[in-house]
């Protein structure tokens, strides 16, 4: 699986949660998840992209790469709930940040 079909998938799940549940579930969702996952990965990887693009094992890379971009978000939504900007659902929100990084280019 690549990085960005990845990303893409944590993010279509956090789109699909915010309107429901919130920030703080959405957020202990990905959580939760991510330390299953992180069970999963041999303790002597260490977790950097870098590191994870040469381990052969295909399940430990996808694990590793859930588990730092899902870290990622869980920063980004406790960024984006304390943002105050009248008018916006936590959705809106977030896709304003998904935004603001494609025009970032990362």
């Amino acid at each position: 699986m690549k990085r960005e079909s990845i990303r893409n998938h944590i993010d279509r799940k956090i789109e699909e949660r915010l309107p429901q549940v919130g920030f703080s579930e959405t957020r202990q969702h990905l959580i939760e998840v991510s330390r299953k996952f992180l069970k999963r990965i041999p303790q002597d990887i260490e977790l950097k992209e870098e590191v994870l693009e040469q381990v052969k094992h295909t399940k430990t890379k996808y694990f590793g790469l859930y588990v730092i971009w899902a870290q990622k978000r869980i920063i980004d939504l406790y960024k984006i709930e304390i943002k105050v900007i009248k008018g916006f659902s936590p959705e809106k929100k977030f896709k304003a940040l998904k935004f603001k990084e494609k025009l970032q280019g990362s």
